[in-house]
């Protein structure tokens, strides 16, 4: 797909990021060799990367703080980046605000910018999203998460524990949903997918 422009050449990409990879023996929706590959795959490009296996893992992480872990990684690097340290409780409900937004609309905004008409089924997509929005983003410049279900937890259950991490670390977090899994007929990892570009437009207007 790099031959074919459809992703960037990971030799090409300036910037080196952070990766936290995860997999378990037990999980019977993605291959165990994949995250194996992936791995090769980022350290072979220098990247920073994290990797955690465990022979009881499934397809999620079995602690709850996995949140924590993973945002910790991933942004230990930023500038003004310090770590708050959290509980997976519902004050989060009472420091920020939990909404929901409408995947449709997004969709329709797009074409006003040339893309072509879409609808939710074509893309796999429920009506509604989530998102979170901790008080303190309301007067100040917040980092901002993209977080995507996995076939087994939709959207609602990665808000408990995203959302007591975004509450403490001043991250707003998005949550897009689909109806199962995102749709791999789509081939969603080419920038020019419709899937791509929904995510793009996500970050774009957030």
């Amino acid at each position: 797909m790099v031959e074919e422009k459809k992703i960037s050449d990971f030799e090409d990409v300036k910037d080196k990021h952070s990766v936290y990879i995860f997999g378990g023996l037990k999980d019977d929706v993605v291959p165990n060799g994949m995250s194996v590959e992936q791995q090769r795959l980022f350290e072979s490009v220098k990247y920073d990367v994290k990797v955690r296996y465990e022979a009881e893992f499934q397809h999620w992480f079995l602690e709850k703080e996995a949140a924590g872990t993973i945002s910790n990684h991933v942004y230990k690097d930023l500038d003004g980046w310090s770590f708050t340290p959290y509980e997976i409780d519902e004050t989060y409900k009472t420091s920020g605000l939990l909404g929901k937004w409408d995947q449709q609309t997004l969709l329709d905004d797009m074409v006003s910018n040339g893309e072509k008409s879409l609808k939710l089924d074509q893309l796999g997509l429920r009506k509604w999203g989530l998102y979170y929005i901790p008080t303190a983003c309301a007067s100040k410049r917040c980092n901002m998460q993209l977080i995507l279900h996995g076939c087994t937890r939709p959207a609602e259950e990665m808000v408990k524990y995203w959302a007591p991490m975004a509450a403490k670390n001043d991250i707003v977090v998005v949550f897009p949903q689909a109806k199962s899994c995102w749709d791999t007929k789509q081939k969603y990892i080419a920038k020019d997918s419709d899937l791509q570009k929904f995510m793009l437009e996500i970050v774009k207007t957030s």
